[in-house]
């Protein structure tokens, strides 16, 4: 599983490099990190995410307006805020696993 993930990630930095019109990838191979991060499974180091999460903060530039629920960039933004919430969660739970996640 750790090598299709990570085949995954580089996929999705690879599609994003011409256009960000594909960012929400990158919010769903995060959810996927955290989900293993989550089973504790070892094979999935923070570094891993974290280096995900660095990659799409340098493509992401949040919208001036969120007020048209419809748009593309409001669905990305909540969808990659959802995902951070999440991570703030398990962080301040106290969850050892997530304390090296920088976001």
């Amino acid at each position: 599983m750790k090598e299709c993930l990570e085949r995954s990630r580089k996929i999705t930095e690879f599609v994003t490099q011409e256009s960000t019109e594909d960012l929400y990838l990158f919010v769903d191979v995060i959810n996927h990190y955290i989900y293993y991060l989550s089973t504790g499974d070892q094979e999935f180091p923070v570094s891993f995410l974290n280096r995900l999460l660095e990659s799409f903060k340098a493509k992401y530039e949040a919208p001036e307006s969120l007020e048209d629920k419809e748009s593309a960039s409001y669905r990305l933004h909540q969808h990659y805020t959802n995902s951070i919430d999440l991570l703030r969660l398990k962080k301040l739970s106290g969850d050892p696993i997530f304390s090296g996640v920088n976001f």
